[in-house]
């Protein structure tokens, strides 16, 4: 109860003013002066630990009314069953009023209010008196003087400088496209989660400290270029965008303060894979300073400012997040807590969240480093996780590999370990003999034609549900009209390159042949369609790649000038996607739907 009276933060409701136009307003409330309906302190016995476990996980799913309760609960825990009579007590807190830095303070806070009221017999001592004896560090000012005096700081042309360097540096950014194991990504972020654990060996460990010291960087730059290269790998993308946390208390005033001071920084990552790597490592340090040079602009605000449309799906921006962890000890280590008669346990002893689709943690003791990999079990699964760790690990031995003082370039390191490689290639062993295919004059368009002609060779079997060669929902296409619909669809790509063909232009007529090794783009559902435009592509002698809709649209149009594709079969709904941020070469769209009709 004294700490909650030390600390304003932790006895705040939020409520209209009904003074000042209903406003929202900040409420500090007397803790003598606290309602049935803001309890403080609630009691709860239970006849086992199975019920418990279930009554704690229970308080950590129970959800705050800020406008009549204050942001923490507190519930003891009694187990008729303890023989021990031990006395558990859970705190719950919203986050709006405590980060990962208010943890060490609440837990000091409270460890000597304890051992004081635990000793003490002297009764009626006022809280002056108590905060005498405690030697608490004296708290000049509370979140709420924090609140106003960064509304009145941030204001004005210091604002605007903040808002006009983060627009600029995330101008055209692009979001990560990671694949995941589950096929949908959920319309709601589920906030289920995981977290693997691994460590570092005191070799690698010291490689990676001693390596940085050379470099002038920190070891959380060191470590980050790391993730970010296995993000760009396991991506395709060389601009990639990862959270980071700064804890954002840059006032000595707010070192011994409990409050939600943390800010999230976006740092905008972009790979160059022939610079060298030393050269790398160095500009994600300029970009990890750069950015906390310009943390002060709350994450609520830059997302405003971009006018990033909402989408419950996923966290705006970024979906990634790496945090070094020794970044947000509060206490030095002559105040470090030691605890004698009691324990402090995580709520992860009862449920782990994820907030982001991953976040990467790491821990650097002595010795070694230490990391986790926090994930979304509604996006991936266990496996995936333990591989994308196992890849970090390789790619972090790769970084401390390199004999030439980090000349290596980034194009040239070995991306996956030996067994990864093994792995794969055993994956790959899909060698199958297919005698149709001994004859070496006969392309794949030439063996479907061949089995065509052999499903109708025997004209008195007229039964067409034997000869059945797509099924779509409650489509269905014979091995004879997918034959004829593919003929049509590769005529008319032949005709649409010809119709535009100026003949006084004959240096151009390459452009308007599909000649071999040609490229044909395919943007479409996965319909019966699909299966008749690759059939089409390879009758007409080209090849094709599959873009994926739900691309952004300039991705989309990297493949598209990347491959030098002469047409695109597409769905009529896409074509604005090309219209709109259309390719450097000219390209004949299609759009199937027509066809069909």
């Amino acid at each position: 109860k004294e700490v909650v009276y030390r600390h304003e933060i932790l006895r705040t409701i939020i409520k209209e003013d009904v003074n000042n136009g209903n406003e929202l307003r900040q409420f500090i409330i007397d803790l003598d002066e606290i309602q049935d309906e803001q309890i403080l302190f609630e009691f709860e016995y239970c006849l086992n630990q199975n019920e418990m476990d279930l009554k704690i996980i229970k308080l950590l799913n129970d959800e705050f009314n800020l406008r009549k309760e204050i942001p923490v609960k507190i519930v003891f825990f009694i187990n008729l069953e303890d023989k021990d009579d031990n006395i558990y007590v859970g705190i719950l807190f919203h986050h709006i009023c405590f980060d990962g830095w208010s943890t060490q303070i609440f837990i000091r806070d409270l460890q000597n209010y304890y051992e004081f009221f635990n000793n003490q017999k002297e009764e009626n001592l006022t809280k002056k008196n108590i905060e005498i004896s405690l030697n608490l560090p004296v708290l000049s000012i509370q979140y709420k003087d924090y609140s106003i005096w960064q509304r009145e700081y941030l204001s004005g042309t210091r604002l605007q400088k903040l808002i006009d360097y983060w627009k600029s540096k995330l101008e055209f950014f692009e979001e990560l496209n990671l694949i995941y194991d589950c096929q949908l990504r959920p319309i709601q972020f589920d906030y289920s989660g995981d977290e693997i654990y691994f460590e570092l060996n005191e070799n690698v460990s010291s490689k990676l400290k001693l390596n940085a010291r050379k470099l002038n960087v920190s070891l959380y730059s060191y470590l980050l270029s790391a993730f970010s290269f296995v993000l760009s790998n396991l991506t395709n993308q060389n601009d990639i965008l990862i959270g980071t946390p700064v804890a954002n208390r840059n006032q000595i005033e707010l070192d011994n303060l409990i409050g939600f001071f943390i800010n999230m920084l976006v740092l905008r990552i972009k790979i160059n894979k022939s610079d060298h790597l030393c050269d790398y490592i160095q500009n994600v340090s300029s970009e990890v300073i750069n950015s906390q040079v310009n943390q002060e602009l709350p994450f609520e605000r830059l997302v405003k400012e971009l006018k990033i449309q909402r989408d419950t799906s996923k966290h705006p921006i970024f979906q990634i997040a790496f945090i070094i962890n020794n970044q947000f000890k509060s206490l030095s280590n002559k105040n470090k807590i030691e605890l004698d008669d009691y324990n402090i346990l995580s709520n992860k002893e009862y449920k782990i969240i994820s907030k982001y689709d991953l976040t990467a943690s790491i821990n650097e003791t002595d010795n070694s480093i230490k990391g986790s990999i926090n994930y979304s079990t509604k996006l991936f699964n266990k496996e995936t996780i333990v591989e994308l760790i196992n890849n970090y690990i390789h790619i972090l031995n790769e970084f401390t590999n390199d004999e030439n003082n980090m000349k290596i370039r980034l194009n040239e390191m070995k991306l996956i370990d030996q067994i990864t490689k093994d792995k794969i290639n055993e994956w790959n062993k899909t060698d199958k003999d297919y005698p149709e295919l001994s004859d070496i004059n006969k392309t794949l368009k030439d063996i479907f034609e061949d089995v065509v002609e052999k499903c109708y060779c025997n004209k008195e079997d007229d039964d067409d549900d034997e000869r059945i060669a797509v099924v779509y929902d409650e489509i269905k296409l014979t091995y004879k009209q997918l034959n004829e619909k593919s003929n049509q669809l590769a005529n008319y790509m032949i005709y649409s390159l010809n119709s535009t063909f100026d003949s006084n232009k004959q240096d151009e007529l390459n452009n308007h042949k599909i000649m071999p090794d040609d490229i044909i783009a395919l943007l479409q559902h996965k319909t019966e369609w699909m299966i008749i435009s690759i059939l089409s592509v390879w009758k007409v002698g080209a090849a094709y790649v599959p873009i994926d809709p739900s691309y952004p649209d300039e991705r989309i149009k990297f493949i598209l000038n990347d491959t030098k594709s002469k047409i695109i079969l597409l769905n009529k709904e896409y074509s604005h996607k090309i219209l709109l941020n259309p390719p450097l070469n000219n390209i004949n769209i299609i759009e199937i739907d027509d066809i069909e009709t």
